[in-house]
């Protein structure tokens, strides 16, 4: 669960060493899926996902589908990644990785779109991971960053030397594609309340073995 949470987090959290201001605001993504495997996985797949953002972290929540209670919301710091499940009233500490994986392989494509009002260019990313070369295309807006972060699992969710925030992902693996698209983009303060474990919630190391039952 923790790497399908990582693999969506992955293709929107692209932070780089620029000086762009980081973004504070909310973005909502639509979700959609084709290819191999689709019918399987329909009913687990969100419809949507939001992003909110603040200087020092960002959540991640899901909207539909069986990934809306699997995942709850998941947040990053630059200290730590946590999921919390309401649900339970648990927040689950993700910890490090032992393996790092390699980093990707990043292209610069030929096409720059416009989304929500904003210039994207687009890149190719290719990576290999435990379920075989994962491919995909970014279209990134290079006027803001998302906030650092700094836990192992955030490896997964940079792209190194690429600027910018993804307002579009196309992502290939295992003869599955998604593709996430920015519906829309609000400047502005979140609510701390997105980035805190909220009082009278438990705190547990997240275990996928235990989390699927085994």
């Amino acid at each position: 669960m923790k790497k399908t949470a990582l693999f969506l987090i992955f293709f929107i959290a692209t932070t780089n060493l620029f000086a762009q201001k980081v973004f504070e605001g909310y973005i909502k993504y639509s979700f959609k899926m084709s290819g191999e495997g689709m019918e399987m996985m329909e009913s687990m797949m969100p419809s949507s996902m939001e992003l909110y953002s603040s200087k020092k972290a960002m959540m991640i929540k899901m909207n539909g589908g069986m990934m809306e209670s699997m995942l709850g919301d998941i947040v990053s710091t630059a200290k730590e990644s946590f999921m919390i499940k309401h649900s339970e009233k648990v927040a689950y500490i993700f910890k490090d990785d032992e393996v790092k994986e390699e980093n990707p392989k990043v292209i610069k494509e030929d096409e720059v779109i416009t989304i929500n009002g904003l210039s994207c260019q687009k890149y190719k990313v290719t990576k290999n991971t435990a379920q075989g070369e994962q491919t995909a295309y970014i279209w990134l807006n290079s006027d803001y960053k998302l906030p650092a972060m700094g836990s192992k699992g955030a490896e997964n969710m940079s792209v190194p030397g690429v600027p910018g925030i993804a307002m579009k992902t196309m992502t290939s693996t295992g003869g599955m594609t998604v593709v996430l698209t920015a519906t829309e983009f609000k400047k502005g303060k979140q609510d701390k309340k997105h980035f805190t474990i909220p009082k009278g919630y438990t705190k547990k190391d997240y275990d996928p073995n235990a989390m699927l039952g085994f």
